[in-house]
């Protein structure tokens, strides 16, 4: 008994000693500052990758299971990073680099753990009306903005490394930053299509109240157009060209001028022959020539519409 409890303690000691021989061996592997560096880079280089492939599927992909996988598999690879990242040590006393890494690793996890998951629950019911448009799109504005400031924190603890140890560094403008450069297309395209959007809910009330033949509603919807369209023209004047490219505005223009154009003449003319109990035959033919029309600009228009504005995104997310 008495030799059981001698040896008994080395149990717990052998395991500590060891730990403390890994940890002055594993430090001992960075003696250049070059190295040291790349091994902080490299574990967010691999977030970044993970992250830019989550981004570019919500781009190219309308299947939520595999945009939420994505999301995942950057949480996954955040953990695994973090976990990597804290174990390494200072590099020669200074910590400020490796501290700097672990709290843009822990924003971002926070991001795609809370806001980014919020983001794709509003999304399934962001089409019901404006507002809870308007709410999915700030929440994803608000969740890629904080990924932006990560990524250019990370950028400035990299340099500033690199600086205090003579690392030469080919420097980039912040325009090749691909997290910043899908940020900055997806709120100009959001923005678009949340200007159109208004205009296309009050037209589907006109349409759904000319399907039901009820003039009077028919009447407070095609007012609703009217009002909407202005707003949306007025707009869309304050909105500048996306870096040169003019399409995805051009394309909403044209939609929306399309819908003023028809709400503030045709329109009129449907109500019109919806209140005639009885029409002519020449105001029946009219009016089914004017919803021909009306379904095929509204099919040109908006086929316009959402292609400039898929374009225009997938120009600056690259298709994984």
């Amino acid at each position: 008994m008495k030799l059981l409890s001698i040896i008994h303690p080395w149990k717990w000691l052998l395991p500590v000693c060891f730990t403390l021989l890994f940890q002055t061996a594993f430090a001992q592997e960075f003696a250049h500052a070059g190295e040291y560096w790349d091994a902080i880079l490299g574990e967010h280089n691999k977030v970044t990758t993970k992250s830019l492939d989550y981004i570019s599927k919500s781009v190219h992909s309308e299947n939520d299971r595999v945009i939420e996988r994505k999301r995942l598999a950057v949480i996954n690879q955040l953990d695994a990073s973090l976990a990597i990242v804290s174990k390494l040590g200072p590099f020669k006393g200074n910590d400020r680099f490796r501290k700097e890494a672990l709290a843009v690793l822990k924003e971002m996890k926070n991001v795609y753990t809370i806001e980014f998951k919020q983001a794709g629950e509003l999304q399934r019911s962001s089409k019901s009306s404006y507002v809870a448009l308007e709410r999915y799109y700030k929440t994803q504005d608000r969740a890629e903005a904080k990924l932006e400031r990560a990524s250019k924190r990370f950028g400035n603890a990299s340099r500033y490394f690199a600086k205090q140890n003579k690392i030469k560094l080919i420097e980039k403008n912040d325009t090749d930053d691909p997290i910043a450069k899908m940020g900055e297309v997806n709120r100009y395209t959001r923005k678009l299509y949340l200007i159109e959007f208004k205009v296309a809910k009050a037209n589907a009330g006109f349409l759904d109240a000319l399907k039901a033949r009820k003039a009077s509603l028919m009447e407070r919807n095609r007012k609703k157009v009217l009002v909407a369209s202005k707003e949306a023209l007025g707009k869309l004047k304050g909105v500048k060209d996306f870096y040169g490219d003019k399409s995805y505005k051009k394309a909403t223009e044209q939609l929306v001028r399309f819908r003023y154009t028809f709400a503030k003449k045709e329109y009129t003319e449907l109500i019109k022959v919806t209140k005639n109990k009885k029409p002519s035959r020449k105001e029946v033919t009219r009016a089914n020539a004017i919803i021909q029309e009306l379904n095929q600009k509204a099919e040109q228009y908006t086929n316009q519409f959402n292609l400039a504005g898929r374009a225009l995104r997938q120009k600056y997310t690259p298709k994984k």
